[in-house]
């Protein structure tokens, strides 16, 4: 019997294990931050990868290959030649391949940790990490999966067709038009942590109704392919800079950033509810596409 382990680390995802058998069978899985108690901990999982191997009396020289959830050298070319299109972007573009170059440094960690371990290493496309996380865990053995968030290494939607022990790609949606980013800026826009207090906004919603959604057209939209495209000139997260979204542009469309309060302000519920409703009516629009 073979026994596979996957794992996530070293970015701005929590890390987290995992360990299956040559069957597709879940045997364990851990995240990091259950042990170390630090919310989203990035670090290399080893506490996960420990417990994995020893709730089911296993040691890493029985593992025949890791797989890892990123493929930074796909990052660096596609990124490469959106950076070339755009030179301004370039100084940004370098800063986070250097970041994220580390990712080809995990070889050199599971050395130091289990120097005993003699399988493979394998670098995984992000989207179909997620791709694989639910359908090879599903009743399914034929079904439509559809990944969105931030950004993998370049695409930020993805769609294909699970079947058997296979997975095939059909489609994606690039960088920058990014249904994650286009939420994390609002986020940050009302005063909270972009990438991190996104469910605090989709609480919101509720209380608010959606006034601003015809502004919010200007932001987003779908092209005729039924792609979400964003209008980069109301964005500064395509070129690195922070705040995500334009100050200036933002704030003729709708007022003065907010700032973290635990009594929001009706404009601020009513904005979320507004990009609430545009982000479901993009989804929804692209889901009945694929």
């Amino acid at each position: 019997m073979k026994f596979f382990l996957g794992i996530v680390g070293l970015g701005h995802h929590d890390s987290a294990a995992a360990l299956v058998n040559e069957n597709g069978d879940l045997l364990a899985a851990a995240e990091e931050e259950r042990y170390t108690r630090i919310k989203f901990d990035p670090s290399f999982p080893k506490n996960s990868i420990n417990f994995c191997l020893n709730s089911t009396g296993l040691k890493i020289s029985d593992i025949s290959s890791i797989g890892y959830f990123f493929d930074s050298k796909s990052f660096f070319w596609e990124r490469f030649w959106f950076a070339l299109k755009k030179p301004f972007y370039l100084k940004d573009y370098f800063l986070k391949y250097l970041k994220l170059k580390k990712y080809e440094g995990i070889g050199k960690l599971i050395k130091d940790h289990y120097p005993s371990f003699n399988g493979r290493l394998n670098f995984h496309h992000h989207h179909l990490c997620h791709a694989s996380s639910v359908f090879f865990t599903s009743p399914f053995e034929k079904a439509t999966i559809v990944s969105i968030d931030g950004v993998g290494e370049w695409e930020t939607a993805w769609f294909g067709l699970g079947e058997g022990t296979k997975i095939t790609k059909l489609d994606s949606v690039g960088w920058p038009n990014s249904l994650g980013e286009f939420y994390a800026s609002f986020t940050q826009f009302l005063g909270y942590e972009a990438n991190s207090d996104e469910y605090k906004v989709m609480g919101m919603a509720p209380y608010g109704k959606p006034i601003y959604y015809d502004k919010i057209d200007e932001l987003i939209g779908i092209d005729n392919n039924h792609r979400f495209k964003i209008n980069q000139k109301f964005f500064d997260f395509p070129i690195g800079k922070q705040p995500l979204y334009n100050y200036k542009f933002f704030s003729k469309l709708f007022g003065q950033p907010s700032t973290y309060s635990q009594n929001p302000s009706d404009r601020d519920k009513n904005l979320a509810a507004s990009f609430q409703k545009k982000l479901s009516d993009c989804l929804i629009d692209y889901i009945k596409y694929v």
